[in-house]
């Protein structure tokens, strides 16, 4: 019996070794991916928001080396001091393994709690900035394994972001339930495409863009079809036999009917958006745009969802702001539609009406430029967006591909650049094009070029210093005259 268990104990002795130097290699590992982490998280953001990126390395070489050493080389000179006797638990290398981990784990916490939202969108448009203009295999299979990472990290943007619209989104008595979207099977014209057939709407006859005038039945209907939601509803469905065209005339009606509510939207204080009472207001939000079209469909019998996520314009961050839209069955295919935004627009607190059909069944490829859904299945496309997709793409609105432009350069969203950035823009249809370029530190504007309208234009941008600069893109339909913003990207000047 002692012969065995004395044999036992040199099988428990190299199982407890191999456990140990387990454990060593997990813990070894863990303190070089941790400060890899952190001083990945801390560059891309000193890239994103323009700020020092040698503080950023900086910190990164002193948390992952000098920080560690210096604690150790300290707790050997106090143990000296107080003349403590005994041997250690553990040895010098295991102690800056766990000092290491101990004082990155902390940086990361720090900087993860102080920038969730723009931390996420950093890693995700940013997140590759060590590889340059680099294209090479190697190159972007770093690229891709970069934003894989950042796409796992996901839920700093979700912890750090709330849609105020989105308690909006209830079914009413809750007992109707959401539907399940089926993306598009019918071919979207990549953004850009310069066809004049436009994007056809099923098999009815309409293609986007429709006819960006108001539907004679709302802009003829007369004040006793205006005292409520089911007033108006009935009478557009008895004015508007054709569906898309009746869907046309709901979405037509919410963008004249209400100003949107740019004081409310400033000062946080945001009324009801329910549908009767935005009516009665004639002011709204995004929510109560989305949630009177919902209403009058439901009297109109057109099945109309509303939609909540984020979306990006002009003068906002690449990371985007909470938002709320519209999709519409028909004929049993799902189309995109945004009221809001077709309305007018915003400076400030004020509202200038300017009415659209830019956001009336656009594409699904071309919507998801600047809108991107809580829901992935609302994108409606077959091969839904990852959010750090959406951001890294240039933000751009429907009127630059209905239009038949195609962005060549830059591809991304956010740009470093030596002192100017060019835009390359293919224009097939002789669109006339300029560039606006606002200093994010000052707001100041500067008038970079055009209108040009070559055939593939190219719009020079210099900067006066060294800053971050958003990059309008307006278009006109004559050299001189009224200009429009139809997208915009970000450029960090500096050497």
């Amino acid at each position: 019996m002692s012969a065995k268990s004395g044999s036992a104990r040199p099988r428990r002795s190299v199982v407890g070794t191999l456990l140990g130097l387990l454990v060593k290699v997990v813990l070894t590992a863990i303190s070089v991916a941790i400060p890899l982490l952190g001083a990945w998280f801390a560059t891309s953001l000193a890239v994103y928001l323009d700020g020092p990126l040698w503080l950023a390395i900086t910190a990164g070489g002193l948390l992952a080396l000098a920080l560690p050493l210096l604690w150790e080389l300290w707790s050997d000179a106090r143990r000296r001091r107080k003349k403590t006797r005994g041997d250690r638990v553990l040895g010098t290398f295991d102690r800056l393994v766990l000092r290491t981990l101990t004082l990155n784990l902390l940086f990361l916490a720090v900087i993860l709690f102080a920038y969730p939202r723009q931390g996420f969108a950093a890693i995700s448009t940013r997140g590759d900035w060590m590889l340059g203009d680099s294209h090479s295999a190697t190159a972007e299979a770093v690229r891709g394994a970069l934003f894989d990472v950042a796409g796992g990290l996901e839920w700093l943007y979700d912890s750090a972001t709330s849609n105020p619209y989105a308690k909006y989104a209830d079914t009413g008595d809750g007992t109707r339930p959401t539907p399940t979207p089926e993306p598009q099977t019918e071919p979207t014209p990549l953004p850009g495409a310069s066809s004049d057939a436009g994007h056809r709407l099923g098999a009815s006859g309409h293609s986007w863009p429709l006819d960006p005038t108001i539907h004679p039945a709302v802009a003829a209907m007369p004040d006793s079809a205006k005292v409520s939601v089911e007033a108006v509803g009935r009478y557009l469905r008895a004015q508007v036999p054709d569906p898309y065209l009746r869907v046309k005339a709901l979405h037509d009606f919410v963008a004249e009917w209400l100003a949107y509510d740019a004081p409310a939207l400033a000062s946080g204080d945001l009324p009801s958006q329910r549908a009767a009472d935005v009516f009665a207001a004639r002011t709204a939000v995004c929510a109560g745009y989305a949630q009177l079209l919902v209403a009058l469909g439901e009297v109109t019998g057109d099945h109309v969802v509303y939609v909540t996520g984020h979306s990006r314009a002009s003068g906002e961050d690449l990371d985007g702001v909470g938002h709320a839209w519209n999709a519409v069955e028909l004929d049993g295919a799902w189309y995109l539609i945004d009221p809001t935004w077709d309305a007018g627009f915003v400076s400030g607190d004020t509202f200038t009406p300017q009415y659209r059909s830019d956001y009336l069944f656009t594409p699904p490829a071309i919507f998801a430029r600047d809108h991107f859904p809580d829901d992935a299945a609302w994108q409606l496309l077959a091969k839904p967006l990852s959010r750090g997709e959406f951001l890294r793409q240039p933000a751009l609105s429907p009127s630059f591909f209905s239009r038949g432009l195609r962005l060549v350069s830059p591809a991304r969203s956010q740009v470093d650049v030596a002192g100017a950035l060019d835009l390359v823009i293919d224009n097939p249809r002789g669109a006339w094009l300029l560039a606006v370029a606002v200093d994010k530190g000052s707001a100041a504007k500067i008038k970079c070029a055009g209108p040009l309208n070559d055939p593939r234009t190219s719009l020079h941008c210099g900067f006066p210093a060294d800053g971050r600069y958003q990059v309008e893109i307006l278009v006109g339909d004559a050299q001189y005259g009224t200009f429009r913003s139809v997208g915009y990207v970000e450029a960090n000047s500096g050497d």
